[in-house]
């Protein structure tokens, strides 16, 4: 299951973008997205630059084509491109900002061409644009939404593309749909696990797994759970046949796996948790269990409304009182959070729903970070 949702292009190009601000966003120079019908997007967001299936040149190239250098040259001067312009992922920054980021960012030095690609350190395979769920806000229940699987010889045209990636790059296995609803996604991912990668995927984990899965998804470096509540009949209703207590326990079979078969480290399990009307009602319970269960890191997204959407609503679209009542339930579980040392992000634009770290909150988390990492290189020592 994606955290993405893809966006139709705005009218007139920077039209609402404030003089000398632009998006904070690098993935137009490393970052990539193969969908499942071989189109080559720069994100999720926005509409694919080249195709796989139709071009025979390297990688290095297609990244260095007309659309990329524009759309990098639009990101560097602020007159944003239509997706860029309604992006709900990425904040807004001043353009200098954005342009000592990408000054300082690695291999900069060795590129002086601030318009050609730096090397990839996300690549993104969308196996499936399929899924088993029909979740009411997702783009995937929309009346026009045509998902497809991607086949063989794509595959094999997106093969040869991770081994001209760097070695050390993340591979995410997952899109719109949900990967592991692919007939053949063991194939896929095992292919990629033998050239020396352990990918990431986002996945509802609501099926019924064989043990072969289970020990497939053993070899991935992380899993994020896609799952917005614990109440079984909220979920049922909103999502379809989702029970959370399935959920929980494929991820033990998981991590059971993970030590039968000497896998270490195990996969680090997340949770992508939706926040909206009516899930923001069950969500200190809810992150109470992840917290629990011993999850580490956990993002919460925003609704975009979609029209095709019926049983839930954003928060902002609540009455003044029901918004009070979000903002503190936020605040708990900000709280909650915080004390058990457990990372978090609230991705998207929550408005004044959730008030943004202080750096004093911002250095605690940085902090807590390399303190944990610290103890690890202790222990693995």
């Amino acid at each position: 299951m994606s955290d993405c949702v893809e966006q139709q292009a705005a009218p007139p190009i920077g039209a609402n973008i404030p003089p000398g601000r632009t998006r904070d966003c690098l993935d137009p120079w490393n970052y990539l997205e193969i969908s499942a019908r071989g189109d080559i997007r720069p994100c999720c967001n926005f509409h694919p630059l080249a195709e796989l299936l139709d071009s025979e040149a390297s990688i290095g190239a297609v990244r260095d084509n007309a659309g990329f250098r524009a759309l990098r040259k639009s990101l560097l001067s602020g007159e944003l491109q239509g997706p860029c312009e309604k992006c709900h992922i990425r904040k807004m920054t001043p353009v200098g900002v954005l342009e000592r980021r990408l000054s300082s960012a690695k291999h900069r030095r060795s590129q002086p061409d601030i318009l050609a690609p730096l090397p990839v350190v996300e690549l993104r395979i969308d196996i499936n644009e399929k899924c088993n769920l029909r979740c009411d806000y997702c783009a995937v229940s929309s009346p026009e939404y045509r998902g497809v699987e991607m086949n063989g010889e794509l595959f094999e045209k997106v093969e040869k593309l991770v081994g001209e990636v760097s070695p050390h790059a993340a591979v995410h296995v997952n899109g719109h749909g949900e990967t592991t609803y692919h007939p053949k996604w063991m194939t896929m991912c095992g292919s990629i696990i033998e050239v020396g990668y352990r990918p990431h995927i986002i996945t509802n984990l609501a099926k019924n797994y064989s043990e072969e899965e289970i020990d497939m998804l053993a070899k991935f470096s992380s899993i994020q759970v896609s799952l917005d509540s614990d109440d079984d009949a909220l979920m049922r209703s909103i999502r379809k046949s989702v029970r959370t207590a399935h959920v929980f326990e494929t991820i033990e079979r998981i991590l059971n796996a993970a030590g039968r078969l000497g896998i270490s480290p195990a996969p680090r399990v997340s949770f992508s948790v939706g926040v909206y009307d009516p899930s923001i009602w069950t969500l200190e319970r809810f992150v109470e269990r992840i917290v629990a269960f011993g999850v580490r890191n956990i993002t919460f997204w925003n609704l975009v409304e979609m029209d095709h959407q019926r049983l839930v609503e954003p928060l902002r679209n609540l009455p003044a009182s029901d918004q009070n009542r979000a903002r503190a339930i936020l605040a708990a579980v900000r709280r909650t959070l915080e004390k058990a040392d457990v990372n978090y992000i609230f991705a998207g634009d929550f408005d004044s729903m959730v008030p943004q770290l202080t750096g004093a909150s911002r250095l605690r988390s940085i902090l807590r970070r390399a303190r944990r990492a610290a103890w690890r290189r202790v222990f693995s020592a």
